[in-house]
């Protein structure tokens, strides 16, 4: 059956037989309230309006805050037990005041987008890479926070640009509306550890401090921050102490989760001691879950879960706002990170472009949330109401996962509108593509200057 097309759709999808979805700036972008109209079209399918649409009665103050996003490098919700875990007590502390939720799932496996789509709140284009076309502007957290006096700083545990002779994440990060670029390539107290676990340990110590430092230089200045704090020692292969290398993969992710458990732990306590710590609100999720199959292997799961590929860790802690905790029974995805944020800030978003909703916006239950692959393998995922739909772009097979009662009826819809698969994550494709585009376009247009930011290196603060 033909893919129906409607307004943008005629362009971008008839891109697709022609391969000139590779190129970007030759996309037809449309105006925002038809981009958006053609986006809610892809994700609730079920009808012109979501069936769970009332409001949730919250009195919550909402106003401007410090904010912190600490995203854990490579961790799998299934082996990543962070919430309701007595031996992790700051991580539970978290989830008593504030949202958290054991259905959140990263929207692709790679980190530098997976942190793009924490960032703008829009999933990635197809392949990624949207640096390479030039500059780009989203209505991201830090984009739009720092349109409003906001000191934005992106801290990252190991270094900026970790590829040699490219800065790729420099200019991304700078795009994405940070002033402020902290790493710890050059850093003596992590050049003073004494083994590769013990260097890895005290540069996300380090970053926890530089985190401190920004939000009370902010402070100081009478203004407020907004810290995005990339850490590292979850990689794969998972560090352990010297003597401690063959231990189980289990033991190493535990002992990991315990670090940053501490780390957070006396973050938070840093924060209560300058009177800061209701006036912040903080973020902890996964980048990603595992990729590659030695990771699999390591922990004896299947490559072909997504819960261990895409399932990731979130908790929000805003004690300032929430006098208890809140875990959603829904799916949540990082594109719901930047509206959720600034909407507990008190940001009219009207008129911004977002693929995530509020995760307080109770419709979040009957949205299709996808997870693409990116080209790191042929399988793509998507959730549609307890239901979980996987298509391999090479076999073209597809098969339902846990299918709930509305599976049949998500079928049917799929079927009527698509006629297969194939169509359906084609037309996501296109969106995401056209969304980049969109940003591609406004980013030329304000004649966006990359110089205008530097790499710095912050304080030497005591960890």
């Amino acid at each position: 059956r033909p893919v129906p097309v409607r307004g943008y759709w005629t362009s971008t999808i008839r891109s697709l037989t022609r391969g000139d979805d590779s190129n970007l700036l030759a996309i037809e972008v449309p105006n925002t309230p038809e981009l958006l109209r053609d986006y809610q079209d892809l994700v609730y399918p079920g009808a012109a309006k979501p069936r769970n649409a009332a409001p949730l009665d919250m009195n919550l103050d909402r106003r401007r805050r410090h904010v912190v996003v600490i995203s854990l490098e490579t961790a799998p919700g299934p082996y990543y037990p962070i919430l309701n875990n007595p031996d992790l007590p700051n991580f539970t502390r978290m989830s008593q005041a504030g949202i958290s939720t054991k259905r959140h799932y990263s929207n692709t496996p790679f980190t530098t987008w997976a942190v793009y789509t924490m960032l703008s709140g829009t999933y990635p284009a197809p392949g990624g890479r949207l640096a390479k076309y030039g500059p780009f502007r989203t209505d991201g957290l830090a984009n739009v926070l720092q349109g409003q006096g906001y000191q934005t700083t992106f801290i990252d545990s190991y270094k900026i640009d970790w590829v040699i002779g490219m800065q790729t994440h420099q200019f991304t990060w700078r795009h994405l509306g940070f002033d402020n670029l902290v790493d710890n390539a050059d850093s003596e107290y992590v050049k003073s550890a004494t083994s590769n676990y013990d260097r890895k340990v005290k540069s996300e110590e380090k970053s926890f401090a530089n985190a401190l430092t920004a939000i009370t230089r902010a402070e100081s200045e009478k203004k407020h921050a907004v810290v995005f704090l990339a850490t590292l020692l979850g990689h794969y292969k998972w560090p352990a102490p010297p003597g401690q290398e063959c231990e189980p993969a289990e033991t190493k992710l535990e002992r990991i989760a315990s670090v940053y458990d501490r780390l957070i732990g006396e973050f938070m306590d840093n924060l209560e001691r300058a009177a800061l710590l209701d006036d912040t609100i903080i973020v902890v999720t996964g980048d990603h879950g595992l990729r590659y199959q030695n990771e699999f292997e390591s922990l004896a799961a299947d490559s072909r879960d997504h819960e261990a590929a895409f399932n990731v860790p979130f908790a929000l802690y805003a004690p300032g706002i929430f006098d208890s905790g809140i875990e959603l029974p829904y799916v949540t995805s990082h594109v719901d990170i930047t509206p959720t944020l600034l909407d507990l800030l008190g940001v009219d978003i009207a008129g911004m472009y977002h693929h995530g909703n509020s995760m307080l916006d109770p419709t979040t239950a009957d949205r299709v949330t996808f997870m693409m692959n990116t080209q790191l393998s042929p399988t793509d995922w998507l959730h549609w109401d307890g239901n979980v739909l996987s298509y391999n772009n090479l076999t073209d097979q597809l098969r339902f996962i846990r299918k709930s009662e509305s599976a049949d009826e998500f079928e049917r819809l799929m079927m009527d509108r698509y006629g297969s698969a194939r169509h359906l994550f084609n037309a996501a494709n296109s969106h995401f593509a056209t969304s980049a585009a969109r940003s591609l376009k406004l980013g030329a247009s304000e004649g966006w200057d990359a110089s205008r930011a530097a790499l710095s290196s912050s304080e030497e603060p005591s960890p």
